[in-house]
């Protein structure tokens, strides 16, 4: 990935995922932090827990949990995998009430 379009950089571990963030972004990591911490109260296991962050760090950090399951891309997906994924991002739009969401 080109760091010149992109707006982080990932390290997969084998517990945890470590998301650096560029310094000249717009509020990515703040958007991304609360949006994880909503989802861990509002639809637990639905998505990465959010284990820790430095948002102030230069670059910003968040390091959240890792989910089993094995990435759709480069494969043929199935019609019960866009499916199961439709369902899940339902799930997503409909778990954090809409106050809290804006």
């Amino acid at each position: 990935m080109s760091r010149e379009w992109s707006t982080h950089g990932v390290e997969i571990l084998a517990d945890r995922v470590v998301k650096r963030f560029r310094t000249c972004t717009g509020g990515e990591h703040d958007r991304e932090w609360r949006a994880l911490t909503l989802l861990a109260r509002y639809a637990p296991d639905l998505a990465p827990a959010p284990l820790r962050a430095d948002l102030a760090a230069d670059p910003p950090v968040i390091i959240m949990s890792r989910l089993p399951g094995e990435p759709l891309r480069g494969g043929v997906v199935q019609p019960a995998q866009i499916e199961a994924m439709a369902c899940t991002l339902a799930r997503i739009f409909d778990a954090v009430p809409g106050p809290l969401a804006s």
